[in-house]
């Protein structure tokens, strides 16, 4: 797990995200966890989230940065509105992560 963000306007939210093993969400405390990347392109990479950022005032406004240099293209960051549910893109990158390079 490379980090775990909490939510300021739900104390019982948390989301967290994995180097290549995805985005999840708990609404317990952390006690129970669910995958919420299945919602992104199924695209080589998705796996690979480098950052993952919550809105103070609403927990249910994530945006993910995802991606890796070894893909044949960028994917970037990705806004979702319903806590993960579903995902609009909303910047092409790519994200180097913990690869050589690394921005």
């Amino acid at each position: 797990v490379q980090n775990v963000v909490p939510c300021p306007s739900d104390p019982s939210r948390f989301y967290a995200y994995i180097d290549v093993g995805g985005a999840w969400r708990s609404d317990d405390g952390g006690h129970t966890w669910r995958a919420i990347h299945a919602g992104l392109p199924a695209e080589a990479g998705v796996y690979c989230v480098r950052g993952l950022t919550v809105n103070p005032l609403d927990a249910d406004d994530v945006v993910v940065a995802v991606g890796t240099r070894w893909m044949d293209k960028p994917l970037g960051a990705f806004r979702s509105t319903d806590g993960g549910r579903t995902w609009t893109q909303t910047l092409t990158a790519i994200f180097h992560g913990n690869e050589d390079l690394r921005y």
